[in-house]
């Protein structure tokens, strides 16, 4: 009876995938290394869950088990029913659930045909329930290396084990000979086995048991379709690209991970192998800004706008995706071996794509989704517009999702008013909606609402964090005015960033001249008609209060997690900037020009003027009096421009007198001319010593008595060369440098122009 139970419960750890959902990862495996390792080792056929959808990490293996292991691991399970007939060991008979795989493993040789794969005990038995030990199973694994007894020395199990170390099979996993193997350990060293390198030369044994390998690429899906329509394809990115069917399905813990993809002769992917140079962190978004990501943990990740991003598997780069991610949505950030941040991978709510509900009535306590979602009562996050807020801060209309994965609430006031464009594929039940040139999808539960639009009526959508299309108000009930940095304008059309997020677009009603001078601008933006939109120049009213950087407050209210900062120099266009551009720690109400707020009455952006230095272009003045003698506008007839890294700036009209070739900032407005300019202080005698780099890449110098933050993209003249470069050329070039500055630290100055002397 024993003997019968150990064979259920080993047929059951061994048994077909079927016993665990496909693309599913195991809940009792909290170790990285170890879900990356058994993802690989699904897709190979090595391992699988129990029935109860969990893999029992900690539990112990038996000798049967590690052998069936290491045929699947060597692609020969196809031979296993020629070997089950056979009786090769007395207690592993051909009625017993492994004999197949115990009698094929001692009748494989690995070298010239002594040495077998298994070996029995002295009295000529298997013993296949006793435990399988650490050194009978790196010993199993070396030989299927093609490493014998005469290439390790004659010492058991010490040969055998000091080889293994040295050719890395054994990595990870410090275990006395006589430790009892568990299923987690064994996935670690099934995981090295693929990596390492064969007695014969190959560079790995994956190599050896794959057709094909795509190195260096990154899974960004496991849910693809493939050319021919098959569902539950993988996607990789990165060394190449490409949607391969699998031939058994991939985990989720593969997901987002770079490695090497192993395919088989019919360009099946047979696993996946993630490579040991990276390290991950995963963490719940809590707000996103241009620079940097905050996490739900109130760490704080620095991007940079290049940074490769894939969002549910589409690819991206940071700049052009942070806007639209959620509070609430599931991250992790790649590194590689050196600490530099490689890529991002964003999985969002799935209740996002299908289901939002919208808060009808005035006021709020407790927490009023848990039963509109038709959740169990228990402790859930409530994030509204990235921060985390009480029902108190719900207010109504306001549009929720649900991540069941951070158990997190995605609260939204997001919303738009304008005329109703167009929908796709119908009125009646439209998939998606135009509105303000705006494509936008619509959530089923949306439809209902809709229903009572035509084209050509003005619509307010209230809108998912994601802006997705919750429901749909008359403005007589609820109309919002739309904030946006406009990109380009014309009387032919426009096109404007929203603050949202969203981008609206169409002609602009308005005359040429008007229309030249909102380029770059805040406006406020509706539409009175199909097609076109409307632009009015945002009013700038200074505050009475100042903003605490420490503190994130203007006067005494509270920044948003998601609060958008905004800089320009006099009439100039206005750039998007993060905390981390700022040196000082509180900007006077003075430098203020407007703020705006969400419905919790947070500060949702800030529009800074001349504050951070960074909008002037910086090198040695280029001045040119006098450009012509029949000027129109005698107040601008000359020009002023800089010789900088990378040539001559553009050259802006000015009326105003500066001496050529010195050193200095220009920065100009939306039509041509010098809006502002900043001349520069020397510090010389500043040795390359004098400068370091923090772990956010941040460089200072510390001259004339003050610790200055260099400007991230200072310009450096190489005086004897008179030729151009970088800091890290300028600090190899000499050791004698000039360092010039706009303004002290404590008022927010930085280096803005090195010379090497």
């Amino acid at each position: 009876m024993k003997k019968l139970i150990a064979a259920l419960l080993a047929a059951a750890l061994f048994c077909s995938l079927a016993v665990f959902p496909a693309g599913a990862s195991f809940p009792d495996i909290t170790d990285e290394k170890t879900a990356q390792a058994v993802g690989t080792l699904q897709m190979l056929g090595v391992v699988n869950g129990l029935p109860g959808g969990t893999f029992n990490p900690e539990g112990i293996l038996t000798r049967s088990q590690f052998c069936k292991m290491t045929i699947v691991a060597m692609g020969k399970e196809s031979s296993v029913a020629l070997y089950k007939t056979r009786t090769i060991f007395p207690d592993a008979p051909g009625t017993y659930w492994a004999s197949g795989y115990i009698n094929l493993a001692a009748s494989t040789s690995v070298d010239s045909g002594s040495t077998r794969i298994i070996r029995g005990y002295p009295d000529g038995t298997f013993r296949p329930e006793a435990s399988i030990q650490f050194d009978m199973a790196v010993t199993i694994l070396m030989r299927v290396l093609g490493y014998g007894d005469s290439d390790v020395g004659m010492i058991w199990p010490d040969g055998y084990l000091n080889t293994a170390a040295e050719i890395g099979l054994t990595d990870g996993l410090a275990l006395s000979p006589t430790s009892e193997l568990t299923r987690a350990q064994a996935a670690l060293l099934f995981s090295n086995l693929l990596k390492t390198g064969t007695k014969s030369g190959a560079s790995s044994y994956l190599s050896t048991i794959s057709s094909t390998l795509v190195e260096d690429v990154i899974l960004i899906s496991n849910s693809a379709t493939a050319a021919d329509g098959t569902t539950g394809a993988i996607q990789v990115v990165g060394g190449s690209e490409g949607i391969y069917k699998t031939v058994n399905p991939a985990p989720d813990s593969l997901i987002g991970l770079r490695g090497t993809l192993a395919l088989d002769n019919k360009g099946r992917a047979l696993t996946f192998l993630p490579s040991s140079a990276s390290t991950q962190k995963n963490f719940v978004l809590n707000a996103a800004a241009g620079t940097y990501l905050t996490c739900s943990d109130g760490t704080r990740l620095a991007v940079s706008g290049s940074t490769p991003v894939y969002v549910d598997g589409e690819a991206g780069t940071y700049s052009g995706v942070w806007i639209n991610l959620s509070a609430g949505t599931s991250g992790t950030a790649y590194y590689s071996a050196a600490g530099t941040l490689e890529y991002l991978v964003f999985t969002t709510a799935s209740s996002d794509l299908n289901a939002a509900v919208i808060l009808r009535g005035t006021s709020f306590s407790g927490n009023p989704f848990v039963s509109l979602f038709a959740l169990p009562t228990g402790t859930y996050r409530i994030l509204k517009n990235s921060s985390e807020v009480t029902a108190s801060e719900l207010r109504q209309y306001d549009v929720a999702t649900y991540n069941p994965d951070t158990k997190t609430f995605s609260v939204s006031d997001l919303r738009i008013t304008g005329i109703y464009e167009n929908a796709y594929p119908n009125v009646d039940s439209p998939s998606k909606v135009t509105v303000m040139g705006c494509e936008l999808a619509v959530l089923p539960g949306a439809t209902d609402g809709l229903s009572g639009f035509k084209i050509g009526d003005t619509v307010t959508l209230l809108l998912t964090s994601s802006h997705k299309v919750a429901g749909a108000l008359s403005p007589d009930v609820l109309r919002a005015t739309s904030v946006g940095l406009v990109k380009s304008v014309s009387t032919s059309g426009a096109e404007v960033q929203l603050l949202s997020g969203i981008t609206a677009s169409g002609k602009a009603d308005m005359q040429e001249y008007a229309a030249s001078q909102l380029t770059g601008q805040l406006v406020t933006v509706g539409s009175l008609r199909v097609g076109y939109l409307t632009l009015s120049r945002l009013s700038e009213q200074t505050t009475e209060s100042s903003l605490d950087l420490n503190t994130r407050r203007l006067g005494s209210i509270s920044l948003a997690e998601n609060v958008r900062l905004l800089e320009k120099v006099g009439n100039g266009a206005v750039s998007e900037i993060s905390f981390d551009d700022l040196v000082q720690t509180s900007i006077p109400a003075s430098k203020i020009l407007s703020a705006g707020y969400d419905s919790t009455g947070r500060v949702n952006y800030v529009l800074l003027n001349d504050v951070t230095g960074d909008r002037y272009t910086y090198g040695f003045f280029l001045y040119t009096p006098n450009k012509t003698e029949t000027e129109v506008d005698k107040d601008y007839n000359s020009t002023i421009a800089v010789q900088t890294l990378g040539g001559t700036s553009e050259a802006l009209a000015t009326g105003a007198m500066f001496t050529d070739g010195e050193p200095g900032g220009i920065a100009g407005t939306i039509d041509g001319k010098l809006a502002a300019y900043v001349s520069l202080t020397p510090i010389t005698g500043i040795r390359r010593s004098a400068f370091s780099t923090d772990s956010s890449g941040t460089v200072t110098v510390l001259a004339g008595g003050y610790l200055f933050r260099v400007a991230s993209d200072v310009p450096c003249y190489l005086k004897s060369t008179d030729s151009w470069g970088n800091l890290t050329r300028a600090r190899g070039f000499s050791d004698n440098l000039t360092v010039y500055y706009d303004k002290l630290p404590s008022a927010g100055g930085k280096i803005r122009l090195i010379v090497a002397n």
